[in-house]
């Protein structure tokens, strides 16, 4: 039986839910809901939404029932240490010269702020 349909079937046990009651939370028959649970039939994400909606659990609490969820991810993090490594490999001559401009950028929108602020005080 596939894990997600053994997280579902677990799940609902552990809450006090028949498959029947699940199965009428989903609008799905009996008999495909059972196939469902057995792991004889694959789900839609629409229908794991309303199971998991039902039993009051995200999604990766619930595939991930009896384990640790996984950490989130940020790939933006993995950008700016990926940006990081390219400008140190990069010549002194036109590593000097993106931080002038990151410099630059940042001198500006300091004084934008700064000066909107001060605007606005007036």
């Amino acid at each position: 039986m596939p894990q997600v349909s053994l997280n579902i079937h677990d799940i609902g046990v552990k809450k006090g839910l028949t498959q029947k009651e699940v199965g009428a939370s989903t609008d799905l028959l009996p008999m495909n809901h059972n196939g469902m649970a057995n792991g004889d039939l694959k789900s839609s994400i629409e229908v794991l939404g309303h199971i998991y909606t039902l039993f009051d659990m995200a999604m990766d609490q619930a595939i991930n029932y009896g384990k640790d969820i996984p950490q989130e991810v940020s790939i933006e993090k993995k950008y700016v240490s990926k940006k990081k490594k390219l400008i140190e490999l990069m010549e002194d001559a036109g590593r000097q010269a993106i931080i002038r401009m990151i410099d630059s950028k940042v001198t500006k929108s300091m004084f934008q702020g700064f000066f909107t602020k001060n605007l606005a005080a007036l």
